[in-house]
């Protein structure tokens, strides 16, 4: 070999020697060479890697098999509490336990009706409201969980059900804010609603969490009795839940839901009985073991010609009466009042009665002629309702309707409807000595009238005895009723 040959074959050993690096072991890789370095930033999110298990070299003899080893632990969840496992959904006891106890406790101290609605979810898209598969679920699973307490909440299909038959659809339910109304058309004492959103902070790095944001409230008061606030970002409860959001749900509110129209003679009773149920509730002991008398509900909202004409004459005639009772007293009468009708004669509207007794048929014919009016039908109507309601909830309520009264008693229901139309709500005399003796403590008065832009149906409750008002609600009309209610209180 030349000197030339042996000079190079040295300085490439010196170079291989000096720069090769550390020994490594055969078939060790080395990251940057063998294998790609990984340059990703930890998630902090992410579940912690599994050790790959190690295959030994192949010996020529199948290897000893290795016990089996016990399943791994799940990974680490994030709700923020130790989760009990009830049957079925062992992952949401948690989340919902302690939720539902609280309404229980709240149930047991003032029973009511609860409302379970679903909770809802903002679509960004369409930029409303909607319920997906997960709000539908915890709000089977809090119904499932409160019938387990013995209690019995409306949800579902029930609660769609009353939604429907207090006259209102469900594209009608938009936003959160919605479940307070729907909650005191269908008369529940308690509503449970929420949301569930999914926050996404980086898509590729899977950085998201699900927030549930739930409560109950007390509906009159619109207090919070409890409420749950957790935000997951891990672990099995979170997949599973997510798995839910994910999916598609029976409810289909606001533009998704089927278009409903509301019938106004829906709404008219509607109203009545909601009234009713508002001063029993407020009053339920007070009446309590009383008797009820209904009289017929005052349309003072009419403006056809007949039942002005009547209010009219009606006046005029009670004022006539006035006089001849008046004059019957000063001599001695036993009855003034029956006596007056036998005085005459007396002029009315420009027409010549006898008597007043002649007088009073008439204001009886006008009067039957009104009641076969829509105005009319429409004031017996909401008379029974008034009646109905009160009698399912105490049994001692009757009604006191015109055709079953004798002369005395039409008097006194006459003198009575044209106070009530004329916003006096004072009892006389002979008014609570007849309704005395038929037994009556309380008397309901109802008057439907035109108010603000619509319509406003009121409901008084007077003791026989003292003539004083011992309650009174009231409730408007939407204007989207006004076309309709004009009509059905036109003769």
């Amino acid at each position: 070999m030349s000197l030339g040959s042996l000079l190079v074959l040295t300085a490439s050993l010196f170079i291989m020697t000096g720069c090769g690096g550390p020994e490594r072991a055969p078939h060790q890789p080395i990251t940057g060479v063998d294998r790609p370095a990984d340059s990703r930033a930890p998630n902090p999110h992410d579940q912690p890697a599994e050790e790959a298990p190690t295959i030994p070299p192949s010996t020529g003899t199948p290897p000893e098999q290795p016990a089996p080893a016990p399943a791994p632990a799940p990974g680490p969840d994030r709700t923020g509490a130790a989760e009990a496992a009830p049957p079925g959904r062992p992952e949401r006891a948690g989340l919902l336990g302690p939720f539902v106890g609280e309404i229980a406790g709240k149930l047991r101290e003032n029973p009511g009706i609860v409302a379970v609605f679903p909770a809802l979810t903002p679509n960004s898209t369409t930029r409303t409201m909607e319920v997906n598969g997960l709000g539908q679920r915890l709000a089977e699973e809090i119904s499932d969980a409160l019938q387990m307490q013995g209690f019995q909440p409306l949800s579902g299909d029930e609660l769609i059900n009353d939604i429907l038959a207090s006259n209102r659809g469900l594209d009608e339910f938009r936003s959160v804010a919605d479940v307070f109304w729907l909650s005191e058309r269908i008369g529940a004492a308690y509503a449970v609603f929420g949301t569930v959103r999914k926050k996404i902070y980086d898509r590729m790095n899977r950085d998201e969490r699900l927030e549930i944001k739930l409560q109950c409230i007390q509906v009159g008061s619109r207090k919070t009795l409890t409420r749950v606030d957790k935000g997951l970002t891990g672990g099995p409860t979170a997949n599973n839940l997510y798995r839910d959001f994910m999916q598609a749900s029976d409810w289909k509110i606001g533009p998704a839901a089927p278009r409903f129209k509301a019938s106004v003679d829906a709404e008219v009773k509607f109203v009545a009985s909601s009234l009713v149920r508002k001063i029993l509730a407020n009053h339920g002991q007070t009446f309590s073991g009383k008797r009820m008398a209904i009289d017929p509900v005052v349309i003072r909202s009419v403006s056809g010609p007949l039942a002005g004409n009547l209010q009219a004459f009606t006046t005029s005639f009670l004022r006539a009466l006035d006089k001849a009772e008046s004059k019957a007293s000063a001599e001695g009468a036993t009855n003034p009042r029956l006596a007056a009708l036998d005085h005459g004669p007396f002029t009315i509207h420009g027409k010549e009665y006898r008597t007043l007794g002649n007088a009073l048929d008439v204001v009886e014919s006008r009067r039957a002629a009104l009641r076969t009016s829509r105005a009319g039908e429409l004031s017996l109507d909401l008379s029974r309702v008034l009646a109905e309601g009160f009698s399912k909830a105490g049994g001692n309520a009757f009604e006191i309707l015109p055709d079953s009264l004798n002369r005395a008693s039409i008097l006194n229901l006459i003198k009575r409807e044209v106070r009530s139309a004329q916003g006096d709500g004072a009892v006389d005399p002979d008014t609570i000595g007849e309704l005395k003796t038929k037994g009556a403590q309380l008397l309901v008065r109802g008057t439907f009238r035109p108010f603000m832009r619509c319509y406003q149906f009121r409901i008084m409750v007077l003791d026989v005895t003292t003539g004083k008002v011992v309650a009174h609600e009231s409730l408007d009309f939407e204007t989207r009723f006004k076309q309709d209610l004009d009509t059905l209180t036109t003769n």
